[in-house]
């Protein structure tokens, strides 16, 4: 199983079964004050499908999180899914050996409310008091024979049709979305599980954290698949699970209640000290401290741990305890013994704990109280390697496919920032080298983010930390006068320049991309960078409102190349100079006035300071890339020729 997504209250697991690949994808992210999570599965081939979905999460990612908050969420959900469908269409366009390739999605928001779209079978699912109270319907021909009557639920699993769906992703698009009212577990899933569960057998697996659940229904589901599985669950309510197994102890006839110390009056007298932290992971076992004492000579002590066993698997020595009663080795009168015990939780709550040390006639009782809450940590082997050479003190932000955390270097404690993979795949592995080769043709400059090592066995990238971003910047200011804009832009265009000069396409040039050191500017992630003299490439990715015409329609405007990053300038300019991008935030808005040709009107028309460089920006922003500056060195030129360095 991999673990893509962990929190207190979320968990994503996916598992490729018995097959070679995994073609399904998924990703959950904190958006506003909710939580975004989607799932998708891959049509097409092996590689085909592991590649559709892996675009389509990303992409419908990016769009939802840059256009929150600018309008309504069912609208935003609907265009994002229209969005990934777009971009496996360009990239099928791009390369037609992946003609066949699609994928179903499902995703769903998650604040007040659980906002639901699709496309496909894979499915969402909302359960409330150990029930399933909703669930989306599938685009398939077995869903309508079930809503006309011909076959039920149970039938749909062992139907020859059950595989086939009507409508994907990338092939086939159709969109549907609905609201629901909260409840206590959402679960989204591939067909991997649900083609193999029944309802009944699903619902009895929500108890306990988000991961218990989808850890449990993923075992059970592998039982039967020969799929991969998919799910991601999110716990909506809190409840006290710990309270709940406490309660099925109690009915049981056992007495909860214990003393902090029970000593009996006879002979020997025994000593015994616990030591653990007040609160530990459900992730993983968690280390415990036990000493033992006696004031003379104990042949056989005996520690029970009966109360441990309801909430804890135990282990002892490396092995896992078959007995709650722990055989000690003799007691010698003076002589503290220490011992070790690792707890793996069952459950998640507060539970009260006693150990009993028992000897001859005398026995002692220590009570404690521990809390087990879902880990907070980044995901079991998500930093297998890293530990030994870095310390990671947080997340700094985090893409389609990598996290960027905050780390200090132990060799040195030089505060770095490292970019580390969410999963390793052929796929991903493909992109982190791209990114690599790229970057280190281009590191010699001042004006790019410094790449300070990188490694493939674990997957990571060392590059300097930096102190804000120009997103962050305009967040703050609004809008920049035509000197801090051009105080800017002059050395980004150094730094393109120099990238162009080694036959190297940025292609993603946009606010969060632009970091500045010490308030230098520098250009950053060169994921999606081409290399001109390569072939395909992966034009797909790219926050849509900053892409140029080649990069939505390259049948009609030509293949990307240097004219491409001139363009992403042009509207950086414009946004930097009016707060407002030059072709508006909805992706069909965007892509219907490149279609038909409507130039944004002038910068001066809503900055009117910003008329000096009207020019500039306008011939940036035109769609035939023949008209466009022709090369960085040029648009240098015509922005010196305009603010004089002087002012600077």
């Amino acid at each position: 199983m991999d673990i893509i997504y962990r929190d207190e209250n979320c968990c994503l697991i996916t598992d490729k079964g018995p097959r070679e690949n995994n073609e399904d994808f998924g990703a959950v992210e904190k958006v506003g004050e909710g939580y975004l999570i989607i799932v998708a599965d891959g049509l097409g081939g092996h590689v085909g499908g592991e590649l559709a979905s892996k675009i389509a999460v990303p992409s419908f990612m990016d769009y939802f999180k840059h256009q929150f908050g600018k309008k309504g969420i069912e609208e935003i959900m609907r265009e994002a899914l229209k969005f990934a469908h777009e971009e496996i269409l360009e990239y099928k366009e791009l390369n037609p050996e992946y003609g066949d390739m699609g994928t179903t999605l499902v995703a769903a928001y998650i604040k007040d409310k659980v906002h639901v779209v699709w496309c496909g079978d894979s499915r969402a699912y909302l359960i409330k008091d150990g029930r399933i109270v909703r669930r989306t319907k599938d685009h398939s021909p077995v869903q309508r024979m079930v809503d006309a009557g011909e076959i039920t639920e149970e039938e749909t699993m062992r139907h020859p049709m059950r595989h086939i769906v009507s409508n994907a992703v990338g092939i086939k698009l159709k969109v549907d979305y609905e609201e629901w009212e909260l409840g206590d577990y959402l679960m989204l899933s591939s067909d991997g599980l649900h083609d193999h569960l029944t309802g009944k057998e699903i619902e009895e697996e929500f108890y306990g954290g988000a991961c218990e659940v989808a850890e449990r229904l993923i075992k059970k589901a592998l039982e039967r698949s020969g799929d991969n599985v998919t799910v991601a669950v999110l716990k909506m309510s809190v409840k006290d699970e710990g309270r709940v197994v406490r309660e099925a102890i109690l009915k049981a006839g056992e007495k909860e209640e214990v003393r902090e110390e029970e000593v009996s009056p006879s002979t020997p007298v025994l000593g015994l000290e616990v030591q653990s932290p007040n609160e530990l992971p459900y992730s993983s076992p968690s280390l415990i401290r036990l000493k033992v004492s006696s004031n003379s000579f104990v042949e056989n002590p005996e520690l029970d741990l009966t109360y441990l066993t309801y909430y804890f698997d135990i282990f002892w020595r490396g092995e896992k305890l078959t007995s709650p009663k722990l055989q000690l080795p003799p007691l010698l009168p003076g002589v503290t013994l220490e011992e070790k015990l690792q707890l793996k939780p069952k459950y998640t709550g507060v539970f009260p704990l006693k150990f009993v040390l028992k000897a001859k006639e005398s026995k002692i009782a220590k009570a404690i109280e521990l809390r087990v809450v879902e880990s907070l940590v980044t995901p079991s082997g998500e930093f297998t390697g890293l530990e030994k050479y870095y310390d990671i003190l947080g997340l700094i932000g985090e893409g389609g496919f990598a996290k960027v955390y905050r780390a200090r270097r132990k060799r040195d404690n030089l505060l770095v920032a490292l970019k580390v993979p969410k999963k390793v795949d052929r796929h991903i592995g493909r992109l982190f080298f791209r990114e690599i080769e790229a970057w280190k043709q281009v590191n010699d400059h001042p004006h790019v983010v410094k790449l300070l090592d990188f490694n493939t066995m674990p997957h990571y990238i060392e590059m300097e930390l930096c102190d804000y971003s120009l997103s962050e910047l305009l967040d703050e200011k609004g809008t920049l006068s035509v000197e801090e804009t051009v105080s800017i832009i002059l050395p980004i265009l150094d730094a393109l320049e120099h990238a162009h000069s080694k036959g190297i396409i940025h292609r993603d040039i946009k606010p969060v991309n632009i970091l500045f050191k010490n308030d230098i500017p520098k250009l950053s992630d060169w994921g999606i960078a081409k290399v001109v003299e390569s072939s395909g490439g992966f034009s797909y990715l790219g926050t849509p409102q900053y892409k140029a015409p080649e990069q939505f329609f390259p049948e009609r405007f030509g293949h990307t190349d240097a004219r491409t990053d001139i363009w992403q300038v042009g509207v950086l300019m414009y946004e930097m100079l009016t707060g407002e991008l030059p072709f508006g935030y909805d992706l069909d808005e965007v892509q219907g006035r490149i279609r038909r040709g409507i130039q944004p009107k002038k910068p001066s028309n809503i900055n009117p300071e910003a008329r000096r460089l009207d020019g500039i920006i306008m011939r940036c922003l035109r769609f035939k890339k023949e008209k466009r500056f022709q090369n960085v060195s040029k648009l240098k030129v015509a922005i010196t020729g305009k603010v004089s360095l002087e002012t600077l």
